[in-house]
């Protein structure tokens, strides 16, 4: 197994790592949490549910592989629109915290930054295994993260972004559970805070 798989296989506790750490911070400061960073938390939550309507296919469950490949909605702007709304969430969550020094978040931040961008090439490596050329035109014409969209989506499905009411089931359950994480970390670090007033 690769470093990138393994990596890809640990993602939910990588995440859980650095927010171990920031919530130990949070823990630490004596200081107020700063309600405007459940701004990026909240915009980062809806951008998920967005993308989560056209997901089913598009993801790395062996059980929806090959169904469909989202090409529409928020896949038409960038190829990552989840690893978007994650970092969207972790900056917001960062802020809201309140507890680092610049130097310190912006370190914190760019490790999630490195850690989702290693996602992004073991994902697109994974589908291109699976689309072939239908997904290497797709990342030919589709930036990474976010950019204007390409006139056609080349190769594109006839399924595409249209998928069965089973896989839109367990992308609507999947995208609640990642919002209710965000959530509870949120609530995490103000009970933190609270703690020492």
């Amino acid at each position: 197994m690769k470093p990138a798989d393994v990596q890809f296989a640990w993602r939910g506790w990588i995440l859980g790592a650095l927010f171990t750490g920031l919530a130990f911070a949070r823990w630490r400061s004596a200081g107020p949490v700063e309600p405007l960073g459940l701004i990026p938390v909240a915009l980062g939550a809806l951008y998920r549910f967005h993308a989560g309507r056209y997901i089913p296919g598009h993801t790395n469950s062996p059980r929806l592989s090959g169904k469909a490949l989202a090409l529409r909605g928020p896949y038409r702007y960038g190829r990552h629109p989840l690893y978007l709304s994650n970092l969207a969430i972790i900056a917001g969550l960062i802020l809201f915290a309140d507890c680092l020094p610049l130097w310190e978040a912006a370190l914190l931040f760019g490790i999630a930054c490195a850690h989702h961008a290693l996602l992004a090439r073991t994902e697109e490596r994974y589908l291109a295994s699976i689309w072939g050329e239908a997904y290497l035109g797709y990342l030919r014409v589709t930036p990474r993260w976010f950019g204007l969209p390409p006139m056609s989506a080349p190769g594109e499905p006839a399924s595409a972004g249209v998928p069965d009411r089973e896989a839109m089931a367990v992308s609507w359950k999947r995208q609640g559970a990642n919002l209710g994480k965000s959530a509870a970390c949120a609530l995490v670090l103000w009970i933190l805070a609270a703690v020492h007033r």
